[in-house]
């Protein structure tokens, strides 16, 4: 069985860690039991670093497609193609900025 590229690990993982910095609110609505075990609470308090960590999986992730694929990035083709990637980097880089002292 193949192995995924580095790339597909990379961006897995920087949705996944997004997600996880998506849960403590929606765990707080939905489940306000979950008061008591202190999840959310710990994942409130590192909220900003995993963001700054999905945002570095998410740059390692568009990097190495871009090396792979060599993007043409002035053809209008391969702008439609990839504009959904590039907004939301676009966003997680606004989110990143926006997310330190």
């Amino acid at each position: 069985m193949d192995e995924p590229p580095l790339a597909n690990i990379l961006g897995f993982l920087a949705l996944a860690s997004y997600i996880v910095t998506l849960i403590p609110t929606t765990f707080r609505i939905v489940f306000p039991q979950t008061k008591e075990t202190g999840i959310p609470q710990w994942l409130l308090k590192h909220r900003r670093t995993i963001g700054l960590i999905a945002f570095v999986l998410a740059l390692g992730h568009g990097f190495l497609m871009v090396q792979k694929r060599n993007f043409d990035f002035l053809d209008i083709k391969t702008f439609w193609i990839y504009v959904q990637g590039v907004s939301t980097f676009i966003i997680f880089t606004l989110l990143s900025i926006t997310s330190n002292n």
